[in-house]
């Protein structure tokens, strides 16, 4: 078989096929086990026609189907499209409009909102069904429908995921991300949070966005490490988990820490297992990190972006030293800050922090214009600002352009200000962010 992602499930599956790779609910899959089933959804995918380019959907909470579906993707050369089931039915229509995928997968939650989104276009809409296992029964078409097909770009390309953000504008775009761009950001995952097959990582925070599904998720099973799978946060379900399963290490908003630190549990948790937070998403205030460093867990922070994946990691020996900062560039990753006039920005001076290296994303899928502003003679444009010290640890101020942040969401304010200015009784609207 060419060499692809999938691989990464195949070594550890040929070496060790009772590792485990996942667990979910009360199911362990073991590697052996979820490569069988990339097999398996590569089979259907290609009984179905769908043929390399070809976006693969998928509308759903975490569950292991959307992992799999992801390495069958890469293994078949479609890409994959994971839509944030928080979106309006009106905000995943336009999503679909924009990317047009062939087939539109749909966990049994999202069944009607998937069905109403792809109405009147050439998208497949498939359903799973519950099974008595851990896997999902889909209703696979005999044959997808085919329009004039959409442009996909250079096969060189060797697109694997698309992975739609709202990012600094109202209108969701699409980050199109290659295999080799995941392999490198696979590895400065691994490196930065010194990830090896005896961790178990808990995951729970949404793979519809970069940091539950390429920042957590894949390279901890490339590692060999083992991925204990939550449908959605729950901070009960979260603190109960780590003491039972013996979670190593979870990546964290701040939203899921508040809601942690205020559970009633979270006095009397047993969090001995844990060696290892990474937080990130948005600022985070030191009262969130503290906490951890109290009970003598390391809780560092990691910077990434849609467009990029990791860009900068904070050292766990330096975390308690330099909180507060996202550290310095991951290790396959350069970093510098632009001042306004174009020229790097010195030591303690504010500048818009920009990243280079392997592994940012190929393209906007569709728009060459938004590429071109984001991506400057291959430097990826952040749009937030920062300072670097004299050691090189970099800290985020702010976002050039204002932007809400709430449960490590982007909200951008014209989004909200439109459905306003639409009621009729309202004939003006304006929104700002308040704590």
């Amino acid at each position: 078989m060419g060499r692809d992602i999938a691989s990464w499930i195949e070594f550890w599956a040929q070496r060790q096929p009772e590792r485990i790779a996942l667990h979910f609910g009360d199911r362990n899959i073991s590697y052996g086990a979820l490569l069988a089933r990339i097999r398996v959804l590569v089979t259907h995918l290609g009984q179905c026609g769908a043929a390399p380019g070809d976006r693969i959907g998928y509308l759903g909470a975490n569950h292991p189907e959307m992992v799999a579906l992801t390495f069958a993707c890469a293994r078949t050369g479609t890409i994959f499209v994971p839509l944030n089931w928080r979106l309006s039915a009106t905000e995943l229509a336009a999503i679909l409009g924009d990317c047009k995928p062939a087939m539109l997968i749909c966990d049994p939650e999202f069944a009607d909102t998937g069905a109403t989104i792809a109405s009147g276009g050439d998208t497949v809409v498939a359903l799973l069904r519950t099974r008595a296992d851990v896997w999902l029964d889909c209703a696979w078409p005999a044959a997808l429908q085919r329009a004039a097909p959409a442009p996909t770009g250079s096969p060189s390309e060797g697109l694997v995921l698309l992975m739609y953000t709202s990012g600094t504008t109202g209108f969701p775009k699409g980050a199109a991300h290659s295999q080799e761009g995941m392999e490198w950001n696979a590895k400065n995952a691994i490196h930065g949070y010194d990830l090896s097959s005896g961790d178990n990582v808990l995951a729970n925070l949404p793979l519809f966005h970069v940091g539950g599904l390429t920042m957590l998720t894949l390279p901890a099973l490339k590692a060999g490490a083992t991925v204990t799978l939550h449908r959605r946060f729950d901070a009960a379900l979260t603190i109960r988990d780590i003491a039972a399963r013996r979670i190593t290490m979870l990546l964290a908003v701040a939203t899921t820490l508040k809601a942690m630190f205020e559970h009633p549990l979270w006095p009397s948790a047993d969090t001995s297992s844990l060696r290892l937070v990474m937080t990130g998403a948005s600022i985070i205030p030191q009262g969130l990190l503290r906490p951890f460093f109290e009970r003598g867990i390391v809780a560092s922070q990691v910077y990434g972006a849609t467009e990029m994946g990791i860009g900068a990691c904070l050292p766990p020996q330096d975390a308690l030293r330099k909180i507060g900062s996202v550290g310095r560039a991951a290790k396959h990753r350069t970093m510098r800050l632009i001042a306004p006039d174009g020229s790097l920005a010195g030591t303690g001076e504010v500048g818009e922090i920009v990243f280079g290296g392997p592994g940012l994303m190929v393209r906007y899928w569709g728009d060459p214009a938004g590429t071109a502003a984001c991506l400057e003679d291959e430097w990826f444009r952040t749009g937030d600002l920062g300072t670097c010290d004299s050691d090189g640890y970099y800290t985020i101020l702010s976002r050039k352009k204002e932007m809400i942040i709430s449960g490590g969401e982007n909200i951008y304010p014209a989004e909200i200000e439109n459905v306003l200015t639409a009621c009729p009784e309202i004939a003006e609207a304006a929104v700002v962010g308040r704590p």
